[in-house]
């Protein structure tokens, strides 16, 4: 039977969660995984430790399955991003995700108004970038960014954010079954 390497990610996005993540990305690839499922539950965090997982997703040679899970999870802010960046993107019910609007945080206060505009115009190429490239709504992830819009799992299938809504990971396992997905390599069954 096809092996699934399964991690869990319940944190900050930080430049240590980022090299976690595409660690096992490597560590599933060099192991012969079929692929890799990251169980994802974040209110956000970094925009370099985000986009070096984005990187590692969509450059990935096996398939990179993000689940918002459990039941209350949530992908928020640069979750939004991994999520959309992912092969298959899958959310259990009673998560949500979106509020994607660029924060400053640390020292140095607030950001001007021009910093701020900028900021937010490369988040939203950025995301608005990989939606196309997933085949995912690009006009809700813009919303996200923009307007720090939020949905639930039910309205993100509705909305062509996700792929699917899956109660556990055996439930995830059954729905992606022979499902054909793009890797920079080219497709591939999953």
């Amino acid at each position: 039977a096809p092996v699934f390497d399964v991690i869990t990610v319940n944190a900050t996005i930080t430049p240590p969660i980022a090299q976690y993540i595409v660690q096992n990305i490597e560590t599933s690839t060099k192991g012969g995984a079929q692929g890799i499922i990251i169980l994802l539950d974040t209110p956000g965090g970094l925009d370099l430790a985000m986009r070096d997982i984005a990187k590692g997703i969509l450059n990935a040679s096996l398939p990179v399955i993000v689940f918002v899970y459990p039941s209350g999870a949530r992908a928020a802010s640069a979750g939004v991003i991994i999520t959309v960046a992912s092969h298959i993107a899958a959310m259990a019910p009673g998560t949500n995700i979106g509020a994607a609007h660029p924060v400053s945080i640390g020292i140095g206060g607030a950001m001007d108004k021009t910093m701020v505009k900028k900021v937010e115009n490369d988040a939203a190429a950025y995301v608005r970038g990989i939606a196309r490239q997933k085949g995912r709504n690009e006009d809700w992830v813009e919303r996200a960014v923009r307007r720090s819009e939020s949905i639930t799992a039910e309205d993100a299938l509705k909305n062509k954010v996700i792929d699917l809504v899956a109660t556990d990971v055996r439930d995830l396992l059954e729905k992606i079954d022979n499902r054909t997905v793009s890797l920079a390599s080219g497709k591939v069954k999953v």
